[in-house]
């Protein structure tokens, strides 16, 4: 038999081998052939506070489709925000709901078996080929939501370094952007499993088939480390969007005006970015607390304490309110925006003032 980690890093239980000498243990495998569930198994899923977690992962994705389908709303009416970086924005959310879809059917067939199948012992795994359709939207949903801020990101830096021709382009950018990332997130988990051969079975559908395990902690690594790459390169890009309303002074109000406009589009991408850093930054933290204290809790708690900690579900909320309060935000600033430049009459020497405090 072989020892299979959790889907994501982020599944209900641990694996036998972290935990092998402690309270904590359980019968966490993958064979062959199909086998009974052990008696820890049985009695973990007919604890109420584990039902009850469970329960509570089933709500979390299903309030955040409410506020998910608000944030696409808003983005189709919002006049502020470039074209390019309003379709990226929406191919986040849609990332983001391709997650939340596959996360809920995953606990909702979790459920059934825990108040269904119980008094069958020996038929309660499930098979890696067929629980391959929320792998594959689950790994899609993640991987495509770290690429979308690189992509971003990428969007951002060709509309301040050639404004002028990112304007003709209008919403081709983010089209041919969205395309790159959504081929790479739904090819990702082929790539990572073209080596596996599907035919173990799982204690449920949280689990990746043990040939592709450290293919697929290397995908977090990277994800990790490419929400940090965003947040340092949206800091930049934030920091010369500013400078360049300064650089970009004129006397013709539309470039003042672009400008402006440009620096509220990269305020957005700089949210979304800080999301996606605090919630693979949280992940991380909480899963190597867990870690550390998992010899001295029960199997349940830590099971719960898992099912609760994961922390992409509770990100998928908090991405669709940040973007509706940034929107709301930057229609407000464009308004004062508006007024402010329109209002502006600056002589040459307070022109020349601007630009030299621009560049010092």
């Amino acid at each position: 038999m072989t020892t299979i980690t959790p889907l994501l890093n982020f599944s209900d239980f641990p694996t036998p081998s972290t935990f092998s000498n402690s309270s904590v243990a359980m019968a966490i495998v993958s064979s062959e052939n199909r086998t009974c569930a052990d008696e820890k198994l049985l009695a973990l899923y007919q604890s109420w506070s584990y039902i009850a977690s469970i329960v509570f992962n089933c709500l979390v994705p299903t309030i955040s489709m409410y506020f998910l389908g608000r944030a696409i709303f808003q983005l189709c009416n919002q006049a502020t925000i470039q074209y390019s970086t309003r379709i990226l924005l929406i191919a986040t959310i849609l990332f983001a709901a391709c997650h939340q879809i596959s996360y809920f059917a995953f606990k909702i067939d979790l459920l059934h078996t825990m108040f269904f199948k119980l008094d069958q012992p020996c038929f309660l795994q499930r098979s890696s080929y067929d629980c391959r359709f929320i792998s594959i939207a689950q790994t899609t949903g993640n991987v495509g939501m770290a690429l979308t801020g690189l992509a971003m990101s990428t969007d951002r830096a060709l509309a301040l370094t050639f404004p002028a021709d990112y304007y003709k382009l209008k919403s081709a950018p983010g089209i041919i952007l969205s395309i790159i990332v959504f081929i790479i997130s739904f090819s990702t988990w082929f790539f990572l499993t073209m080596n596996d051969p599907l035919t173990g079975y799982l204690n449920h559908c949280g689990f990746y088939p043990s040939y592709s395990v450290t293919n697929f902690q290397l995908m977090l690594d990277v994800i990790l480390y490419l929400a940090i790459f965003n947040l340092i390169l949206d800091i930049i890009l934030f920091y010369y969007a500013r400078k360049q309303i300064l650089w970009r002074r004129s006397y013709q109000f539309q470039k003042r005006y672009e400008a402006r406009i440009s620096l509220n589009c990269t305020q957005a991408v700089f949210v979304i970015s800080i999301c996606q850093c605090i919630s693979n930054g949280a992940n991380s933290g909480l899963m190597r607390l867990l870690m550390m204290i998992g010899t001295s809790i029960t199997a349940v708690t830590y099971s719960s304490l898992l099912s609760l900690f994961y922390t992409a579900p509770y990100s998928c909320i908090l991405l669709p309110i940040l973007m509706m309060k940034v929107l709301e935000y930057i229609r407000e600033q464009r308004t004062i925006g508006i007024l402010s430049l329109r209002s502006e009459k600056p002589g040459l020497e307070e022109h020349h003032q601007r630009m030299r405090a621009a560049w010092s």
